[in-house]
């Protein structure tokens, strides 16, 4: 079973997936997580994010950080195959980065659209790749309909009945739904975004995909985290990554438990007409 895991452990660091096993792959794709499986741009910025907490910790200046993460951002986009998400992803980050420089506001739509040309001036064949297609309609769904989903939650503070009293008790819970609530539409938000493309790639429609990435989406975050934190400690102690490693596997054992419950059960996905199951992958 240590060896399913880590041809899936290596499919979400690095996006192989050579040797992952066909029931890991049939249960991601009918969950509505078959995007795990493949390094996205949502991995790398991430990352980008986590090592930037990292060096304001540490106390080093923006643009120290801003180098740094630049760099780090540059090799993981080549060490992992440069793919279009990947592409996307790191040219995102650099526009974001060169506009703090000049002391300017990036905005997103103007750069999602710089990096969009940027991979179709090198290779225009990509405009119809399924990871193209998937990384940029997500991106655009999270750019449009989530700060909408957010603003109409916000404005419930000025409705007549307010969901919670003014007491310092609820604050706390409140705070709990704010993120709960954010968390569900980030998953709403990328569904809509996707969903045709996923439908017409894979034919099939999974149900449940909204709910099962709630608790898939953090989890394969846990996985890459600590993965290729137990990659950097493995250079210095072997032991000390081992006992990281079960860290890992227990994260990998209950993303595949996870998938695995999900896809058993009957109304999981809804399968397309056969025109479009019988297209060729």
């Amino acid at each position: 079973r240590f060896s399913s895991q880590a041809a899936l452990l290596n499919a979400i660091l690095f996006g192989r997936r050579e040797r992952l096993d066909v029931s890991d792959r049939e249960a991601f794709a009918i969950s509505g997580t078959a995007h795990l499986l493949a390094i996205s741009g949502l991995h790398i910025q991430f990352l980008a994010w986590l090592l930037f907490r990292i060096t304001t910790i540490l106390g080093l200046s923006r643009r120290r950080a801003a180098w740094i993460i630049l760099l780090f951002a540059c090799a993981y986009c080549a060490m992992s195959g440069a793919n279009a998400p990947i592409v996307r992803a790191t040219v995102m980050i650099v526009l974001y980065l060169g506009a703090r420089a000049f002391y300017r506001e990036a905005d997103p739509l103007n750069v999602l659209g710089a990096s969009a040309l940027a991979i179709l001036a090198v290779s225009p064949a990509e405009l119809f790749n399924a990871g193209f297609q998937l990384s940029f309609l997500a991106v655009l769904a999270l750019i449009t309909l989530f700060p909408v989903f957010e603003a109409v939650w916000l404005r419930r503070q000025t409705w007549p009945i307010q969901p919670y009293p003014r007491s310092e008790q609820n604050s706390r819970r409140k705070q709990l739904a704010d993120n709960l609530c954010r968390a569900l539409f980030v998953s709403l938000a990328a569904w809509l975004g996707t969903a045709p493309v996923v439908a017409w790639q894979m034919g099939r429609f999974s149900t449940l995909s909204l709910l099962v990435n709630l608790i898939a989406v953090p989890l394969n975050s846990i996985c890459m985290v600590a993965g290729l934190f137990m990659l950097v400690v493995d250079l210095f102690s072997t032991t000390a990554a081992g006992m990281i490693g079960w860290s890992v596997w227990l994260a990998l054992f209950l993303q595949q438990t996870i998938n695995s419950v999900v896809a058993a059960l009957p109304f999981a996905a809804a399968l397309l007409s056969a025109r479009i199951c019988a297209r060729p992958r």
